[in-house]
């Protein structure tokens, strides 16, 4: 136990407080994960882009169901196509 001097402000355990959430929320999300071909390339689906991170690995939830996906490399190619997400499922994409 750490006294900060404020008892009247209980603390949150955040970790606890986003895995609960996403406990409740995965019967109707699925998960996509990944890794880009390159940490520049852009993911979008729709109109969300997805944040790629440093070492080019992606991962995020989505409701079930089927969405466009478009992968622009950083040369400029585009690929259009699309992605299923299934309910309490992880879609690996690359």
């Amino acid at each position: 136990y750490y006294d900060l001097g404020t008892p009247d402000y209980p603390m949150v355990n955040a970790k606890l407080s986003v895995e609960e959430a996403l406990r409740r929320s995965r019967d109707d999300m699925g998960m996509i994960s990944g890794t880009a071909a390159d940490p520049s390339d852009k993911i979008a689906f729709g109109e969300t882009e997805i944040t790629v991170l440093p070492d080019g690995s992606f991962s995020f939830m989505l409701p079930a169901g089927e969405y466009p996906l478009i992968i622009t490399s950083t040369n400029g190619t585009v690929i259009e196509t699309s992605v299923t997400v299934i309910a309490g499922e992880t879609t690996v994409l690359y």
